[in-house]
C-alpha cells in the first residue's frame, strides 16, 4: 500500500475507490505501509510500529490486560480488540496519535476529562506530543468493564 496524503483516492481489490480525508479511519493504517489484512494477533500488530508509538501500544496493551485479565484479546476491525461478552475497547497506532475506542458510552462518561483531546462519538485521539494519559485510560477501561458486567 502506498503512503497517503490528505484527500488521496485509492482503489483496492474490490475496485471501490477509498478517499482518504483529513481524518483517517482506524482500519486504514496507510502511512506504515502495512498490509493489515495479514495481521492475525496483537503481537503482530504492535511489531509493525517503532519508537514511541510502539512503546505506547505496549503500555496500553499491558494496562488493559492487567485490569481485565479475563478479557479475550483479538484483532477486530483490523486493530487490537478486547472482549468480555461483547467488545470492551479497541486501540490503534497512528503516526501522530493513539486511537482509543471505548464505544460511545465510554466517551460520554468521561466527556469532561477528554476535553483536551480530539473525540468523536466512540473514539478519542491521544496525540504523541502530549503525555500519555494512562490513568484516564484505566478509568475508562474500568468503566467499560463495569458496564459490560451489568449488561
Amino acid at each position: 500500500i502506498a503512503r497517503a496524503t490528505s484527500c488521496d483516492t485509492f482503489k483496492f481489490s474490490s475496485n471501490l475507490p477509498l478517499t482518504i480525508g483529513l481524518i483517517i479511519h482506524p482500519i486504514v493504517h496507510l502511512w506504515y505501509d502495512v498490509d493489515m489484512n495479514k495481521i492475525t494477533n496483537v503481537d503482530e500488530y504492535i511489531s509493525q510500529f517503532e519508537g514511541e508509538v510502539k512503546e505506547r501500544l505496549i503500555l496500553l496493551r499491558e494496562t488493559i490486560k492487567g485490569l481485565v485479565p479475563e478479557a479475550t484479546e483479538t484483532i477486530g476491525y483490523q486493530m487490537p480488540t478486547y472482549k468480555l461478552k461483547r467488545n470492551l475497547v479497541h486501540f490503534a497506532g497512528y503516526k501522530n496519535h493513539i486511537g482509543f475506542y471505548p464505544i460511545p458510552s465510554g466517551i460520554k462518561a468521561f466527556e469532561k476529562e477528554l476535553k483536551p483531546y480530539t473525540t468523536s462519538k466512540g473514539a478519542v485521539q491521544f496525540p504523541h506530543n502530549k503525555p500519555f494519559p494512562i490513568e484516564l485510560i484505566k478509568k475508562i477501561v474500568r468503566f467499560r468493564v463495569k458496564e459490560e458486567s451489568t449488561n
